[in-house]
C-alpha cells in the first residue's frame, strides 16, 4: 500500500479512534491481523499494531495468548523497533506481575527468547554490529526485568 505523507497522520488518527472504540470486541481474526502487522517490518504503522498488541495483551490476556501473541511480544522486544523496547517490556512486566496474566507464559519459550541473544553466537560470523545491538538491547531487557 502506497501512501503520501500527508495521508499518515490522518490514517494514524483514524487508527487511534479504531483502536479505541473496538478495542473491547475484538475477536480472533483481527488479533492474528494485528499480530501479522506487527511482523511486517516494511509497514508504516508497524508502531501502532505493536502498540495495540500490548493494549489487548493488558485488555484480554486470553484472547491475545489463544493467537499466539504473547510469543509475539517477547519476539518484539529482541526484534522489534528500538523505540518500542520500553513499551514492551512494561507490558511484560505487567504480564509477569499479575497472577491472573502469568499463567499465560510459556517459561520455557518465552523467556528463552530474550536470553537466546545472549548465548547465541552464531550471529557474531554473520552481522556482527546487528548482533551487539540485540546484545545491548537483550541486556538492557533483562536488567528491567530483575529490577520489577
Amino acid at each position: 500500500m502506497i501512501h503520501n505523507d500527508n495521508e499518515i497522520p490522518e490514517i494514524e488518527r483514524i487508527l487511534l479512534c479504531t483502536r479505541k472504540t473496538i478495542l473491547n470486541r475484538v475477536n480472533k481474526s483481527i488479533v492474528r491481523l494485528i499480530i501479522a502487522f506487527t511482523d511486517y517490518n516494511d509497514e508504516k504503522l508497524r508502531n501502532i499494531f505493536i502498540l495495540t498488541l500490548c493494549e489487548l495483551v493488558i485488555k484480554n490476556t486470553a484472547l491475545v495468548a489463544k493467537c499466539n501473541g504473547i510469543k509475539t511480544l517477547f519476539r518484539l522486544l529482541i526484534d522489534g523497533p528500538s523505540e518500542m523496547a520500553p513499551t514492551l517490556t512494561m507490558t511484560i512486566v505487567h504480564l509477569l506481575d499479575s497472577e491472573d496474566t502469568r499463567c499465560y507464559k510459556q517459561p520455557s519459550v518465552d523467556v528463552e527468547i530474550i536470553v537466546s541473544t545472549l548465548t547465541d553466537s552464531s550471529q557474531v560470523k554473520t552481522d556482527k554490529q546487528s548482533y551487539i545491538k540485540k546484545l545491548e538491547s537483550s541486556s538492557k531487557i533483562i536488567l528491567t526485568l530483575f529490577q520489577s
